[in-house]
């Protein structure tokens, strides 16, 4: 029983020393929502609008990163408010992607299990970066 508390003890020192590097490469994710964003952008504004909003997002996204890799409080706020705002929008192209009456291409299929794995990956991180040792790190 000891070495179980040992190991446990272990993967939570880990977790919250590279909890900052673990979201900055996850947040690589936002970064392909910003392409489709800009796509969709494009087709109802035009290329200017599209490529402006994704630069700035992108801009905006690059700075979030650095300061939450500085284990900025604000910046870890900031991060959970991203992640609940993507779950939201995921679960509503997932409901919509499995409910819908065609049938799924393998893109599609692969696009879906993606997004999944993504959701899940980002409420094991919400989890992690609302427990208070992680709190107390930042």
């Amino acid at each position: 029983m000891a070495s179980v508390d040992r190991i446990l003890g272990i993967i939570s020192d880990t977790v919250q020393t590279k909890i900052v590097t673990v979201v900055s490469y996850f947040n690589i994710v936002y970064y392909f929502e910003i392409i489709n964003f800009m796509i969709l952008l494009f087709f109802i504004f035009g290329k200017i609008p599209a490529v402006l909003a994704g630069l700035a997002f992108a801009l905006l996204l690059s700075w979030h990163i650095i300061m939450l890799f500085f284990r900025k409080q604000h910046h870890r706020k900031i991060q959970l408010f991203l992640m609940d705002i993507h779950i939201a929008i995921s679960a509503g192209i997932i409901i919509r992607t499995i409910t819908a009456p065609s049938d799924l291409s393998t893109l599609h299929a692969s696009l879906l299990a993606l997004r999944i794995i993504i959701v899940i990956f980002e409420l094991l991180l919400i989890i992690i970066l609302t427990d208070e040792e992680v709190i107390a790190s930042f």
